[in-house]
C-alpha cells in the first residue's frame, strides 16, 4: 500500500495554496507531486471557475487526480477531460427574479455576473470587468435569456460596502432559495440553498469511501467545507472564525501551506 494511499487533500486557492500577489508557491507544487506519486489524491475547492483556475494556475492539470469543486463547490468537473460530476443549479425562477430585483436598485455601483461551468453571463459588457480576461468564456444575454440560462452562481462585485448593502437586502428576500457566501471581500455570491463548498467534499465522500478527506481553507466561504471534512486544516493566515474551525493550522500561504499540510500528514497521521 502506498504511503498516502486513502487520504485526500482538498485545498482552497486564494490565501491558501497561492501565496501573495497570487504567486505560485513552489514548495507546494514539490509537495503536492510527491503527495501524489505516493497514492494520495489531491484537489482544489475553489470559488473560482474551472477556467479561473486553470489561468491562474496553468499546471492544475498536473497536481490534481481528482474532480475539482469550482463556482464555491457546487461544479465539481475534471478539468482535463471536462466530465462533469455534480452540477447544482440555482432555481431559474428564483434566479430570474433575483436578478430583476438586484439590477432596479438606484445607483448601483455593482457588477452582476452570472456563472455556469466554465462559462460567465451579464447584461452589459461592463458586468465583465471582473473577467475581462476571459473573453471568451464570456456571453451577453437579455434579462429574458436569463430565464431558461443554468447558473450556478450570481455575483456580485464591487464597492465592499455597497456589495455588502445589496446583497443583504438580496439575502431578506430571497434567503429561503439561497445562500449568500462571501468569497472575497468585494464579492458576494448566491448559491443553491445549502450548497456551497460542502458540496465538493460530500461528492467525493461518494466516490471514494473508506479515505480521509483533510480540508484546507483561509475564508468565509470554506467554512461549510471544513465542517464536514474528516480534519480541518487551515494557514496561519486565515480569519478567525475559520481557524476555530480547524484542529490544524499551517504556515501562511505564503511559506508553503499546502506543503505544511502534506509534512504535517506524513509526520503525525502516518508516520
Amino acid at each position: 500500500m502506498a504511503k498516502f494511499d486513502k487520504i485526500i487533500i482538498v485545498s482552497d486557492i486564494d490565501g491558501t495554496f497561492l501565496g501573495k500577489n497570487s504567486r505560485i508557491v513552489s514548495e507546494n507544487v514539490d509537495a503536492i507531486k510527491y503527495f501524489v506519486s505516493n497514492g494520495g489524491k489531491f484537489t482544489f475547492v475553489s470559488g473560482r471557475t474551472p477556467v479561473e483556475l486553470k489561468r491562474m494556475i496553468p499546471i492544475a492539470g498536473e497536481l490534481v487526480n481528482i474532480p475539482v469543486g469550482c463556482c464555491n463547490g457546487v461544479y465539481l468537473c475534471d478539468i482535463n477531460t471536462f466530465e462533469v460530476m455534480h452540477d447544482s443549479l440555482l432555481d431559474s425562477d428564483v434566479a430570474y427574479e433575483m436578478l430583476k430585483y438586484s439590477l432596479s436598485f438606484k445607483n448601483r455601483s455593482y457588477d452582476v455576473l452570472m456563472a455556469h461551468g466554465w462559462e460567465f453571463y451579464a447584461f452589459t459588457q461592463t458586468e465583465f470587468d471582473f473577467v475581462k480576461d476571459y473573453p471568451e468564456n464570456c456571453h451577453l444575454i437579455t434579462i429574458e435569456q436569463a430565464k431558461i440560462t443554468p447558473f450556478n452562481k450570481i455575483v456580485f462585485v464591487g464597492p465592499e460596502n455597497d456589495v455588502e448593502r445589496a446583497s443583504k437586502l438580496v439575502s431578506e428576500n430571497f434567503g429561503n432559495k439561497t445562500d449568500c457566501v462571501r468569497s472575497l471581500p468585494i464579492a458576494r455570491e448566491f448559491v443553491p440553498k445549502g450548497k456551497a463548498k460542502n458540496v465538493a467534499v460530500e461528492e467525493l465522500k461518494k466516490k471514494f469511501p473508506h479515505h480521509r478527506i483533510f480540508a484546507i481553507g483561509d475564508y468565509e466561504n470554506d467554512t461549510e467545507m471544513l465542517k464536514i471534512a474528516d480534519v480541518a486544516v487551515c494557514p496561519a493566515n486565515a480569519l478567525d472564525n475559520v481557524k476555530a474551525l480547524c484542529s490544524i493550522q499551517t504556515h501562511d500561504h505564503d511559506n508553503g501551506a499546502v506543503a505544511d499540510l502534506i509534512h504535517i500528514i506524513e509526520e503525525k497521521y502516518i508516520g
